[in-house]
């Protein structure tokens, strides 16, 4: 097996919430868009730790590199990461974020 890649990403939030307000967008339960982070070679195997500027870590997982995802008029870019496995904290923020950031329905879909 090769080596992995391991992420340090810092963000510039107080807090759990902030972040969730901020980025909360940006973590599904299959991947996360690391906001800023300079693109690496796709596939890469990588160990993530994304940290708030207290030093709190929120996510930790381990994936391999999607791809980069460029910047929209409403939402930054940065590297996509697949995941392939999650700690049980981090499952628990996924399902937070995807509470607070779900999409609405399309028009025109019953279920």
């Amino acid at each position: 097996m090769s080596e992995w890649y391991v992420i340090r990403h810092e963000r510039p939030y107080d807090d759990e919430d902030a972040f969730v307000e901020a980025e909360g967008w940006a973590l599904t339960t299959k991947s996360m868009v690391l906001v800023g982070h300079p693109d690496l070679v796709m596939d890469t195997q990588v160990r993530c730790y994304v940290t708030l500027a207290s030093g709190v870590t929120l996510v930790k997982g381990e994936g391999v590199v999607h791809g980069y995802r460029e910047a929209t008029e409403t939402r930054p870019g940065g590297l996509e990461v697949r995941f392939k496995r999650v700690g049980s904290d981090t499952q628990r923020l996924i399902k937070r974020c995807s509470e607070r950031h779900r999409r609405p329905p399309r028009p025109g879909r019953s279920r």
